[in-house]
């Protein structure tokens, strides 16, 4: 599921510079598998607690309905940055400068890392798992400087009319999308 989500962040980027079509709607498609399998594991977390469970059992399946509810969320970050892409293609006065494309694409190899480390935690056969927390530390330190950096260039060539207070809106709607989807990514 988390798979998913991350090849639909990775589809986003692609959209969100050069509309295509095919991609938006697979976005869509991972978002409705994403919701579905959620649900499915939800029912069968509750199925779980018919039986009896031990402590240690019982607070493994809060974490993995956690985990399941945080890949959805990201999942519905997904489709928010799909609607971002096709409502900016229609919009006057949305089209980032270069500087702009150049910041926002820093960003979003910010938070894709996150997202690669946090599927990489996934994997039971991983040896070393406190290392690879603080990988994924690591990488949300780096995004979330990264996410300040874009920010107050942003802020900056807005409050300077450089830039259309239109592309500032939807520069600040991605920002914020992205900031929530590394939220969710721990």
């Amino acid at each position: 599921v988390a798979r998913i989500s991350w090849q639909s962040f990775r589809l986003n980027a692609e959209i969100m510079f050069k509309m295509n079509r095919r991609k938006l709607t697979t976005v869509r498609r991972n978002e409705d598998a994403i919701d579905e399998i959620q649900r499915a594991m939800k029912r069968y977390l509750q199925s779980m607690t018919s039986r009896y469970l031990s402590r240690r059992q019982s607070i493994l399946l809060q974490h993995l309905n956690r985990c399941m509810i945080d890949i959805e969320r990201i999942g519905d970050h997904n489709d928010n940055l799909a609607d971002l892409a096709e409502s900016r293609q229609y919009t006057r006065g949305a089209v980032f400068p270069s500087e702009a494309q150049t910041a926002l694409f820093a960003l979003f190899e910010a938070a894709d890392k996150v997202l690669q480390v946090v599927i990489q935690s996934l994997d039971p056969e991983q040896p070393d798992f406190q290392a690879t927390a603080r990988t994924i530390l690591q990488a949300r330190d780096l995004y979330a400087e990264r996410s300040l950096n874009a920010k107050s260039l942003f802020s900056e060539k807005i409050v300077n009319h450089e830039w259309p207070p239109m592309v500032g809106i939807f520069l600040s709607d991605y920002v914020a999308e992205f900031d929530r989807i590394v939220r969710h990514a721990k």
